[in-house]
């Protein structure tokens, strides 16, 4: 005799197994990832212009960038990790995107719109369900 399915409480007939929540935090932590190491590395290439034209305050918007670039990197990481369920990854995005936050705020690349997908990233990672998954 064959068993009726019956839907599963996470994710129910999807090809790869992991819960469509799963797939929607590994795409925005990506996104926010890609993000960053654009937009860092835009602005490691103007560097030595905002050097040469600001001096002192050149040199911090360089450093963030950098700082943008490396988060940007360790995200691609934690986009990883995330896709795979990992504790740790969960961390770490919350960690990534609280600094991303304070960067995009305090730098010359202030945008609403990567604070709002850091936000939403934060906020999205924190909503009961998705964080029984990564518990």
């Amino acid at each position: 005799m064959t068993e009726i399915p019956t839907a599963d409480t996470f994710g129910a007939g999807e090809p790869s197994g992991k819960p469509q929540e799963v797939l929607l935090a590994t795409i925005l932590m990506f996104v926010n990832s890609l993000a960053g190491l654009i937009i860092g590395g835009a602005g490691l290439y103007f560097a030595e212009d905002w050097i040469y034209f600001y001096g002192e305050i050149g040199i911090v918007w360089a450093a963030t960038s950098g700082i943008a670039v490396v988060l940007g990197v360790i995200g691609l990481w934690v986009t990883m990790g995330l896709w795979n369920l990992q504790n740790r990854a969960w961390t770490w995005a919350i960690i990534i995107n609280v600094i991303a936050i304070a960067l995009y705020i305090t730098n010359w690349e202030y945008s609403l719109w990567g604070v709002a997908v850091s936000a939403l990233v934060i906020f999205y990672l924190n909503i009961p369900r998705i964080k029984m998954l990564y518990a």
